[in-house]
């Protein structure tokens, strides 16, 4: 076994350099970046979930309905984030539902965080800065489920 240690070792750069390795480690960064606001949500971290998004520019839209009908409010991200400070945990599961990247420095995420009482279907637009995957804009809509 020890001698294939060489050979592997010799073909790593040329992974390195493949589409797909690339395309795979931008969708690490992409799926890194959404959990980060995931997870951070969960445990109640703001900083956590600050660390996915592009938190001065960065915006967040949620449609809703009310007895007045349907509106869309929004919010910057960095405000957005401070709304997970000492939260409780929550009992939530996430799933990514479709990950798309395009051009190696914007994707496109749908990903589903479902909870007891209701569902949300979360949007996000990424752009890669500075090397970083960063969510600049998350959308959602939310679904009330039957108990």
């Amino acid at each position: 076994m020890t001698g294939l240690r060489p050979l592997l070792l010799a073909a790593l750069p040329a992974l390195a350099l493949c589409p797909a390795a690339v395309a795979q480690t931008d969708e690490d960064g992409v799926r890194a970046a959404v959990l980060h606001y995931f997870e951070g949500g969960n445990t109640g971290d703001p900083d956590r979930v600050a660390q996915g998004f592009e938190t001065e520019q960065g915006h967040f839209y949620m449609r809703r309905s009310d007895e007045h009908g349907d509106h869309v409010a929004a919010r910057n991200l960095g405000e957005f984030a401070q709304v997970f400070t000492n939260a409780p945990p929550y009992e939530r599961m996430g799933r990514f539902e479709d990950i798309r990247i395009a051009d190696e420095r914007m994707a496109f995420v749908h990903f589903v965080i479902t909870m007891p009482d209701r569902e949300f279907d979360d949007f996000f637009l990424l752009y890669k800065l500075d090397e970083e995957w960063k969510i600049v804009s998350k959308a959602a809509s939310l679904e009330m489920l039957e108990e």
